[in-house]
């Protein structure tokens, strides 16, 4: 529900000149319900004021209101004024989707795992591709073309309110810029409608995982690590200062495996593509904060000074996993199974619903196992290894060896790169005890 500071822009009062107050929602949770006109156009729907099926209605439910401590939930009629697509947001989720779709076991899609479409299908999906047999579409929502999934998933809907009984909501903050790591808090109601009284505003809590780009100031997509369920979606994201960030969406799926990756559509992205509905007038977070410490200066937190320290191991460019950099000298730190998979029930490091191989009885071994043996072994049976480290604020690709694998309990085992570039940014280690959270 947004609060009055945001005023109501000219393709708003153009639908109604009574007073009203807005909502913002995913669009997810209305197109299955509209009319057939408009399911025929779903790619041009941000055109056109969008109508409902007949008998539709929506209804938003709400804990108390501003002029009242009462905690009553009560529901409000709504209807819906527009479809909105955030072109940022799109066009980062479509080059996502679009990368992996040469892969039927490990593409990635959008949707919830645990409301997954096995026995059915998502009527709205239908609409897009009606030539398509009915058939074709059950438990395949991955059917649609990339361009079209990716434009679906991070479209927003403008819901109306006839009063403005939401007057008095506090204002909302917003900060420029996210980075990895930092804090994010989410309130929605997963499985609401099922049991409202319950699971009404529940909070779920993580951090920034990745931004896309990467490299600019302004993100369009933001990964998040927060744990969700369906019907959260819709919800909005707050940062460590009660900022705004952004909108939960549906997740990024990987066919295959349970892999989810919150997907969160930044604030700036919906207002910039919302501009003939909203005048933006939210508050800066970084004005106010700059006024209250006295100071502009944002310093790095711990991850991204961590962050080059990071690499990406590859091995025959098919395999990966993260590692380390432990010193100046190339020592990086990785897990074992990375190299010897089938210890673990697997043919590969990424792979778990496959044939295993023979089984093997490992013990421990010592210590002192010559480095050379373990090498001439691994390249034996033609392993690439290959790093990706952090290099004078680039990325560069070097070749590297097995130093050490535990075959004991420890999964762990330790690369050295072969050429060792100047300049590297090792970890910085502590060794005390973390204290408990």
């Amino acid at each position: 529900m947004l609060p009055s500071s945001f005023d109501v822009g000219s393709s708003a009062k153009q639908i109604s000149r009574e007073p009203m107050s807005l909502a913002i929602t995913v669009a997810s949770i209305v197109e299955p319900f509209l009319s057939s006109k408009h399911r025929v156009h779903m790619s041009q729907i941000d055109q056109v004021k969008p109508e409902l099926i007949p008998g539709a209605q929506i209804d938003i439910m709400v804990e108390g209101n501003a002029t009242s401590d009462s905690e009553t939930l009560h529901w409000l009629p709504a209807e819906l004024i527009a479809l909105i697509d955030i072109p940022a947001s799109s066009s980062a989720l479509q080059s996502l989707i679009g990368a992996s779709s040469g892969s039927l076991d490990h593409g990635w899609e959008v949707g919830w795992t645990l409301a997954s479409y096995i026995n059915g299908h998502q009527p709205y999906f239908e609409s897009t591709q009606k030539e398509a047999p009915q058939s074709t579409f059950k438990g395949q929502p991955d059917s649609i073309e990339p361009s079209l999934n990716g434009k679906f998933a991070t479209r927003i809907a403008i819901l109306k309110l006839s009063s403005r009984s939401f007057e008095d909501l506090p204002n909302l903050n917003t900060s420029p810029q996210n980075k990895r790591g930092d804090l994010l808090l989410a309130m929605g109601a997963p499985f609401g409608v099922l049991s409202p009284a319950h699971f009404y505003n529940s909070i779920s809590v993580g951090y920034v995982s990745n931004c896309y780009p990467p490299s600019s100031s302004k993100a369009s997509l933001l990964m998040a690590d927060i744990r969700c369920l369906p019907g959260m979606e819709g919800s909005p994201v707050f940062g460590e200062q009660s900022e705004i960030v952004g909108m939960l969406t549906r997740p990024l799926r990987q066919r295959g495996s349970g892999a989810e990756v919150q997907l969160v559509i930044p604030w700036e992205a919906i207002i910039k593509a919302c501009a003939g509905f909203l005048s933006h007038n939210t508050a800066n977070l970084k004005d106010s904060l700059k006024h209250e410490y006295g100071s502009g200066l944002v310093h790095p937190n711990p991850v991204e000074q961590a962050m080059s320290s990071i690499c990406l191991i590859t091995i025959n460019d098919g395999v990966w996993a993260s590692g380390v950099l432990l010193n100046s000298h190339g020592l990086i730190l990785t897990n074992a199974h990375l190299l010897e998979p089938w210890r673990f029930k697997k043919t590969t490091a990424n792979e778990s619903n496959h044939k295993t191989m023979s089984n093997i009885f490992f013990t421990p071994s010592n210590e002192t196992e010559d480095t050379k043996a373990v090498t001439f072994q691994f390249k034996r049976n033609h392993q690439s290894i290959r790093v990706r480290v952090d290099y004078l604020d680039r990325w560069i690709w070097c070749d590297a060896s097995v130093v050490y694998v535990c075959k004991g309990p420890l999964d762990i085992a330790v690369l050295r790169l072969e050429f060792v570039p100047d300049k590297l940014q090792p970890i910085v280690m502590d060794f005390t005890c973390p204290s408990p959270g």
